[in-house]
Protein backbone atom coordinates (compact mmCIF):
# COMPACT_ATOMS: atom_id res chain seq x y z
CA UNK A 1 0.00 0.00 0.00
CA UNK A 2 3.08 2.31 -0.56
CA UNK A 3 3.34 4.76 -3.18
CA UNK A 4 6.98 6.56 -4.00
CA UNK A 5 6.42 9.79 -5.51
CA UNK A 6 9.23 12.04 -7.10
CA UNK A 7 9.22 15.57 -7.14
CA UNK A 8 7.49 16.44 -10.19
CA UNK A 9 3.75 15.03 -8.89
CA UNK A 10 1.43 16.31 -8.23
CA UNK A 11 1.52 17.19 -4.42
CA UNK A 12 -1.63 15.88 -2.36
CA UNK A 13 -4.05 18.28 -0.78
CA UNK A 14 -3.34 19.33 2.80
CA UNK A 15 -5.03 18.00 5.55
CA UNK A 16 -4.54 16.77 9.07
CA UNK A 17 -4.80 12.97 10.26
CA UNK A 18 -7.76 12.34 11.84
CA UNK A 19 -7.69 11.47 15.21
CA UNK A 20 -7.94 7.61 14.99
CA UNK A 21 -5.32 7.72 12.91
CA UNK A 22 -3.00 9.79 15.35
CA UNK A 23 -4.09 7.57 18.18
CA UNK A 24 -2.95 4.34 15.72
CA UNK A 25 0.21 6.96 15.37
CA UNK A 26 1.06 6.91 18.87
CA UNK A 27 0.69 3.33 19.58
CA UNK A 28 2.42 2.38 16.33
CA UNK A 29 5.36 4.45 17.84
CA UNK A 30 5.29 3.37 21.35
CA UNK A 31 5.27 -0.48 20.37
CA UNK A 32 8.16 -0.19 17.99
CA UNK A 33 10.20 1.38 20.65
CA UNK A 34 9.29 -1.65 22.71
CA UNK A 35 10.15 -4.08 20.22
CA UNK A 36 13.54 -2.37 19.51
CA UNK A 37 13.88 -2.53 23.19
CA UNK A 38 13.46 -6.32 23.41
CA UNK A 39 15.74 -6.78 20.68
CA UNK A 40 18.26 -4.60 22.39
CA UNK A 41 17.88 -7.29 25.65
CA UNK A 42 17.80 -10.32 23.42
CA UNK A 43 21.71 -9.50 21.64
CA UNK A 44 22.94 -8.93 25.33
CA UNK A 45 21.56 -12.21 26.38
CA UNK A 46 23.31 -13.89 23.70
CA UNK A 47 26.25 -11.91 23.99
CA UNK A 48 26.34 -11.84 27.90
CA UNK A 49 26.26 -8.13 27.74
CA UNK A 50 25.33 -6.33 31.10
CA UNK A 51 23.18 -3.33 31.16
CA UNK A 52 25.69 -0.87 31.06
CA UNK A 53 27.62 -2.63 28.02
CA UNK A 54 23.89 -2.86 26.14
CA UNK A 55 23.66 0.78 26.51
CA UNK A 56 26.72 1.31 25.18
CA UNK A 57 26.87 -0.85 22.67
CA UNK A 58 23.78 -2.12 21.28
CA UNK A 59 20.72 0.99 22.51
CA UNK A 60 22.46 3.23 19.77
CA UNK A 61 22.24 1.07 16.64
CA UNK A 62 19.67 1.64 14.05
CA UNK A 63 16.99 -1.07 14.43
CA UNK A 64 17.80 -2.60 10.89
CA UNK A 65 20.96 -3.31 12.40
CA UNK A 66 19.63 -4.87 15.62
CA UNK A 67 17.84 -7.22 13.56
CA UNK A 68 20.63 -8.41 11.51
CA UNK A 69 22.75 -8.87 14.65
CA UNK A 70 20.00 -10.59 16.11
CA UNK A 71 19.06 -12.43 13.17
CA UNK A 72 22.92 -13.62 12.61
CA UNK A 73 23.28 -14.58 16.66
CA UNK A 74 20.01 -16.99 15.87
CA UNK A 75 21.60 -18.42 12.76
CA UNK A 76 24.48 -19.16 15.10
CA UNK A 77 22.11 -21.47 17.32
CA UNK A 78 20.18 -23.55 15.07
CA UNK A 79 18.51 -23.65 11.44
CA UNK A 80 15.23 -24.21 13.27
CA UNK A 81 15.52 -20.96 15.70
CA UNK A 82 16.40 -19.17 12.33
CA UNK A 83 13.66 -20.02 10.28
CA UNK A 84 11.45 -18.46 13.42
CA UNK A 85 13.23 -15.45 13.73
CA UNK A 86 12.80 -15.15 9.94
CA UNK A 87 8.28 -15.44 10.02
CA UNK A 88 8.50 -13.22 12.81
CA UNK A 89 10.53 -10.62 11.33
CA UNK A 90 9.26 -11.04 7.65
CA UNK A 91 8.01 -8.67 4.64
CA UNK A 92 5.44 -7.70 6.46
CA UNK A 93 7.05 -6.62 10.03
CA UNK A 94 9.41 -4.78 7.42
CA UNK A 95 6.48 -2.70 5.92
CA UNK A 96 5.62 -2.35 9.46
CA UNK A 97 8.91 -0.09 10.15
CA UNK A 98 8.85 1.85 6.78
CA UNK A 99 5.21 2.83 7.96
CA UNK A 100 6.61 3.78 11.84
CA UNK A 101 9.82 5.60 10.15
CA UNK A 102 7.63 7.77 7.48
CA UNK A 103 4.96 8.66 10.08
CA UNK A 104 7.64 9.22 13.06
CA UNK A 105 10.56 11.08 11.07
CA UNK A 106 9.02 12.15 7.82
CA UNK A 107 6.78 15.21 6.95
CA UNK A 108 2.94 15.21 6.53
CA UNK A 109 2.34 16.40 2.93
CA UNK A 110 -1.59 15.79 2.78
CA UNK A 111 -3.82 13.44 1.66
CA UNK A 112 -4.38 11.92 -1.88
CA UNK A 113 -7.33 10.96 -3.91
CA UNK A 114 -6.90 7.42 -2.79
CA UNK A 115 -7.06 8.47 0.85
CA UNK A 116 -3.73 7.89 1.73
CA UNK A 117 -1.79 10.07 4.01
CA UNK A 118 1.68 11.06 2.30
CA UNK A 119 4.64 11.67 4.00
CA UNK A 120 7.95 13.10 2.66
CA UNK A 121 10.75 10.81 3.76
CA UNK A 122 14.52 11.65 4.49
CA UNK A 123 15.22 8.87 1.75
CA UNK A 124 15.95 10.18 -2.32
CA UNK A 125 16.30 8.50 -5.47
CA UNK A 126 18.86 9.40 -7.75
CA UNK A 127 18.49 13.06 -9.04
CA UNK A 128 16.93 13.67 -12.37
CA UNK A 129 17.55 16.54 -14.40
CA UNK A 130 20.10 18.14 -11.58
CA UNK A 131 16.99 18.19 -9.03
CA UNK A 132 16.95 16.20 -5.53
CA UNK A 133 13.98 13.45 -6.05
CA UNK A 134 12.67 12.76 -2.49
CA UNK A 135 10.49 10.02 -1.59
CA UNK A 136 6.95 9.97 -0.06
CA UNK A 137 5.40 7.30 1.29
CA UNK A 138 1.48 6.80 1.19
CA UNK A 139 -0.62 5.33 3.86
CA UNK A 140 -4.16 4.37 4.11
CA UNK A 141 -5.47 5.26 7.91
CA UNK A 142 -6.27 1.48 7.65
CA UNK A 143 -2.98 0.25 6.98
CA UNK A 144 -1.79 2.20 9.90
CA UNK A 145 -4.25 1.29 12.56
CA UNK A 146 -3.16 -2.38 11.35
CA UNK A 147 0.36 -1.74 11.55
CA UNK A 148 -0.23 -0.96 14.87
CA UNK A 149 -2.33 -3.26 16.25
CA UNK A 150 0.13 -6.10 15.10
CA UNK A 151 2.99 -3.75 16.69
CA UNK A 152 1.17 -4.03 19.66
CA UNK A 153 0.43 -7.71 19.63
CA UNK A 154 4.35 -8.77 18.53
CA UNK A 155 5.72 -5.93 21.21
CA UNK A 156 3.61 -7.53 23.70
CA UNK A 157 4.60 -11.09 22.93
CA UNK A 158 7.87 -10.54 21.61
CA UNK A 159 9.96 -11.71 25.19
CA UNK A 160 7.98 -15.16 25.16
CA UNK A 161 8.89 -15.90 21.55
CA UNK A 162 12.28 -15.08 21.38
CA UNK A 163 12.94 -17.24 25.07
CA UNK A 164 14.01 -14.14 27.01
CA UNK A 165 10.87 -12.92 29.31
CA UNK A 166 12.87 -14.12 32.38
CA UNK A 167 15.62 -11.12 31.01
CA UNK A 168 13.12 -8.76 29.63
CA UNK A 169 11.35 -8.67 32.95
CA UNK A 170 14.58 -8.60 35.11
CA UNK A 171 15.95 -5.59 32.87
CA UNK A 172 12.89 -3.29 33.70
CA UNK A 173 13.58 -3.89 37.44
CA UNK A 174 15.41 -2.07 40.17
CA UNK A 175 15.38 1.58 41.16
CA UNK A 176 15.81 4.38 38.53
CA UNK A 177 18.30 6.82 40.19
CA UNK A 178 18.08 10.44 39.97
CA UNK A 179 20.17 11.91 37.23
CA UNK A 180 22.89 13.16 38.31
CA UNK A 181 22.03 17.18 37.77
CA UNK A 182 18.50 16.67 40.17
CA UNK A 183 20.62 16.11 42.68
CA UNK A 184 20.63 18.77 45.42
CA UNK A 185 24.29 20.45 45.70
CA UNK A 186 25.68 22.03 48.71
CA UNK A 187 25.74 25.78 49.00
CA UNK A 188 27.44 27.91 46.06
CA UNK A 189 30.64 29.34 47.74
CA UNK A 190 31.26 32.86 47.32
CA UNK A 191 32.32 34.84 44.45
CA UNK A 192 36.27 34.66 44.27
CA UNK A 193 36.64 32.50 47.51
CA UNK A 194 38.15 29.14 47.29
CA UNK A 195 35.68 26.22 48.90
CA UNK A 196 39.31 23.94 51.23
Amino acid sequence: MVQIYRSNEETPRKCEMDDASLHATGILIRACAEIEYTLEVYIACHCSLNGSSTSLLASPLAMRRKLEIGGYLTAMTSDENKVAWDSIFSKEFDEIIQCRNAIAHGVLFGIDDDGLYNFKTARTDIPSDGKAINLVRGYHRDFIMEAARKAKFLAADLPDLLSIRTSFDKSLEGPLLPHRKAQKRGPKAGKGKRQP
